[in-house]
């Protein structure tokens, strides 16, 4: 499925077929959908079919082996899904797919939901990205801090995002590439407001009207999150985590990967993650 609005849902149509034994991806269309029910994703599926493939039901029943989707109720509900109709309107045979890389996002998050030490580090990496993208004075100075340290600028990027694990790797990456000039630019900053004598700086306290109290009060609360031992400790420990999550997501998403291919990675993956008992 596309994105949603207001008006109309997107449906996005793929195939993936095999041409002597070579498996190929191709992009089918995307197609406004007023009613975004099985009902009428299925006959978009159909139309586009139809439209720009040339096939007809018929050529389809025969040709179609499985489907792959997201595992939301209108797409695989027992009764009343995607899924269910396809197999209704084309044959009993039908093979419905949970989009691998989509169930490897929602177990990762379910099993991080109640961990104390993860919402932290989330914390951390939201206020970073909140600091720094909102604010062109911040991003200058921290430029320059950068240039000080001879090392590249790295600015935070926010950990959302469709590939979720992914995202959330990158930024942090990028919090250990730059902890130092974080660290370092977050001091200036609560130094600086400090010195100037303009206001008297509660930790986190983003209720003060005064922006430069506000920015020292980030700054502050930032600065104290990154000293945070056992939550750095922590953030090291996802970072190898992640770094392994990620290849089986990248796995999944290969658009010539296979099932054994995606096991194999994951067996892989899961040996490596046991390995860590250990170390």
């Amino acid at each position: 499925m596309g994105p949603q609005t207001l008006q109309c849902v997107k449906l996005r149509l793929l195939v993936r077929f095999s041409v002597n034994g070579v498996l190929t991806v191709a992009f089918v269309g995307l197609k406004n959908i007023p009613v975004a029910d099985a009902d009428g994703i299925t006959s978009a599926i159909f139309e586009m079919l139809s439209g720009y493939l040339n096939m007809e039901k018929d050529a389809v029943a025969l040709k179609l082996v499985g489907f792959g989707c997201d595992g939301a109720s209108v797409n695989l509900g027992k009764k009343t899904g995607v899924v269910k109709k396809l197999k209704e309107q084309l044959h009993e045979g039908i093979i419905d797919i949970h989009c691998m890389a989509h169930r490897l996002e929602l177990a990762y998050k379910d099993t991080m939901k109640d961990v104390g030490l993860y919402k932290k580090l989330e914390e951390l990496l939201t206020l970073l990205y909140s600091f720094y993208h909102k604010s062109a004075k911040n991003r200058s100075e921290l430029k320059t801090i950068f240039e000080r340290l001879g090392t590249a600028t790295a600015i935070p990027p926010r950990i959302g995002g469709t590939r979720w694990v992914a995202f959330l790797l990158n930024a942090l990456q990028v919090l250990f590439k730059g902890y130092k000039a974080f660290l370092l630019h977050m001091q200036e900053v609560n130094i600086k407001e400090n010195q100037s004598g303009f206001c008297l700086i509660f930790y986190f306290s983003f209720q003060l009207q005064d922006s430069r109290c506000d920015r020292s009060a980030k700054a502050l609360g930032i600065c104290r999150i990154l000293k945070n031992e056992p939550l750095i400790q922590f953030a090291l420990f996802m970072r190898d985590i992640l770094q392994l999550l990620v290849k089986i997501s990248l796995m999944a998403q290969k658009a010539t990967s296979t099932v054994a291919d995606v096991y194999e990675t994951l067996s892989t993956v899961m040996s490596t993650i046991a390995s860590f008992i250990n170390r």
